[in-house]
């Protein structure tokens, strides 16, 4: 009886994270839009569009809002209607396969790319192109500051506690790879577009092993940084038509990712994080009414990037 018990109470807590998760979801969509309608509706609507400045500061206060702020709420709420206080690790108890795991977790991020041209290669077969909006990029030094720091610092930081912190150490319990895939999966969700939500689902499973394997969600914000980094390092080359050099600072990034992968593997794929495995029930995290209603409300949303041939 105690043990029935106890499996109808890991149900009840696997149903209730996924439920918080969605909510978390919806919240965070709902907050985009009132940040859109707020810019849109006001003075501010000018200065948006007249000043890329102003429009990357409006884009790190969202962040901050719509996932700091929004599952920060979440986990408060964890804590106090269900009782579910999972501690959120910084420090690590050893800081050399931290610091193996950055750049080996970056260089795996970068191969993502690949993932994700290799999945529009193929919808574009079937006559399905999948397509994103396109991302100005600003030249004065107050505007490329302010990008920066949009880019850069704020995601890698409210990103990660809410992923790899919020939603994936409670998870943890439950198997490894299941809180890996499952946090995984919140992340692309709340992505814009097929192409950037293949992008978070893959960068996200190569994010979650590096931080659950090092007990460390430095480790997390770390590779999400030095991603994002690179992605606006790359981004600027792009556009002063240095692409050879874009292409080959890559294979460098990942030639020496790789590098501290091989040894990462060798001294410490074995060590951190937690094991225990807590069986059945799984499939609740995905199959209750509010993540279901978060997934479709971000899948229409993201279908405005899909055009088909003809």
């Amino acid at each position: 009886m105690a043990g029935s018990r106890g499996g109808t109470e890991r149900r009840r807590e696997m149903r209730n994270l996924g439920m918080m998760a969605g909510a978390a979801i919806i919240l965070f969509f709902c907050m985009q839009m009132l940040i859109s309608f707020v810019i849109s509706a006001t003075p501010l609507r000018g200065l948006y569009n007249e000043s890329m400045t102003v429009r990357y500061a409006c884009t790190c206060a969202a962040s901050v809002l719509s996932v700091g702020l929004v599952f920060y709420l979440i986990r408060l709420l964890e804590g106090r209607l269900m009782g579910i206080r999972c501690p959120l690790p910084m420090r690590p108890d050893r800081w050399t396969p931290v610091i193996l795991a950055i750049p080996a977790g970056f260089a795996l991020c970068l191969s993502a790319n690949y993932v994700s041209a290799l999945v529009g290669m193929l919808t574009e077969t079937v006559g399905v192109e999948l397509t994103q909006p396109e991302q100005l990029l600003p030249t004065d030094p107050a505007g490329v500051i302010v990008y920066i720091i949009s880019m850069v610092v704020i995601p890698p930081l409210v990103e990660e506690f809410a992923i790899r912190g919020v939603v994936m150490q409670p998870l943890l319990r439950y198997g490894r790879g299941f809180a890996i895939c499952a946090s995984a999966a919140v992340f692309g969700l709340m992505h814009s577009n097929p192409k950037q939500m293949v992008f978070a689902f893959v960068s996200g499973l190569v994010i979650g092993y590096f931080t659950a394997s090092t007990g460390s969600l430095l480790t997390g914000i770390g590779i999400h940084l030095m991603n994002n980094a690179f992605a606006v390092l790359s981004s600027y080359m792009v556009q002063h038509e240095n692409v050879v050099g874009s292409a080959l600072l890559m294979l460098g990034a990942m030639g020496i990712g790789i590098s501290f992968l091989i040894a990462y593997l060798i001294l410490f794929a074995r060590s951190g994080g937690a094991r225990e495995k807590v069986s059945g029930g799984r499939w609740r995290f995905f199959i209750n009414i509010v993540f279901i209603l978060a997934a479709a409300l971000m899948l229409l949303n993201a279908s405005q990037y899909i055009q088909t041939a003809g």
